[in-house]
């Protein structure tokens, strides 16, 4: 869900950023039958507005999982991928053994792509409620259309489907880690399980939980971190071309 990127996207600016939104917040579109097809179908999107690399990518959560898929991908054709950055997101084997969401869960999904940490909302535990904090607060999810939130619960429960289904094909380039510090307590979620997909791993480290890795004050961290590695890589490139 591309929406929830705004903050990056703007501490990035003067770099213009495009958002790839999921195929199933149209009713009318159902998701691919697999994470690839949705990671081959975002890479035509890119394809048919930029013929050429480099392709700079990025992605939060489920869209880090995806990201590394298209990156893949564009290798794959051929294309040069620049800097993939994935914000907190872990490898699609360390979910497969997670109970699936239930539609109650999907809706609480949209706290975190909000900003929000749900464990700090448990009496957010119905439809009406949600809805209404999410309406009062400052968030774009607030402001969409009963259909479009539809769309929203049908991409969260569509995407985790596949990203239980998907076997990560290996990308031959550096994958940027950036992690939420603060969050995962108790288990192995570290970048390191990047390894085995990616050529080499870069760490970055900043002291936010998992839901406000998109927020405004992380972003004011984020961006920074990856406006010089993305500069090093325009260097590079001007060298080299």
């Amino acid at each position: 869900i591309a929406w929830g990127y705004r903050n990056l996207a703007r501490a990035l600016a003067p770099r213009r950023v495009y958002g790839l939104q999921s195929p199933a917040l149209d009713a009318a579109k159902p998701l691919p039958e697999s994470l690839e097809g949705l990671a081959d179908a975002y890479v035509a999107e890119i394809l048919a507005l930029q013929p050429a690399g480099p392709f700079h990518l990025g992605g939060w959560s489920v869209g880090g999982i995806v990201a590394q898929a298209m990156a893949a991908r564009f290798r794959a054709l051929g294309h040069t991928v620049g800097v993939l950055a994935l914000l907190d997101s872990y490898p699609a084997e360390c979910w497969r053994a997670e109970p699936e969401p239930d539609r109650m869960a999907a809706l609480r999904a949209l706290l975190a792509i909000a900003g929000y940490d749900p464990e700090s909302y448990p009496h957010l535990d119905s439809r009406d409620k949600l809805v209404d904090f999410l309406r009062r607060g400052d968030s774009p999810l607030g402001s969409l259309p009963d259909a479009a939130l539809e769309g929203v619960v049908r991409s969260v429960l569509g995407t985790n489907r596949l990203v239980r289904g998907h076997f990560h094909g290996r990308y031959d380039g550096m994958l940027t880690h950036v992690r939420a510090a603060l969050d995962h307590q108790g288990k192995n979620l570290v970048a390191d399980l990047w390894r085995s997909h990616a050529g080499a791993v870069d760490r970055i480290d900043v002291p936010f939980l998992h839901p406000q890795m998109i927020s405004a004050d992380a972003a004011a961290l984020i961006a920074p971190a990856l406006e010089r590695r993305l500069s090093t890589h325009d260097v590079a490139t001007e060298e080299t071309g």
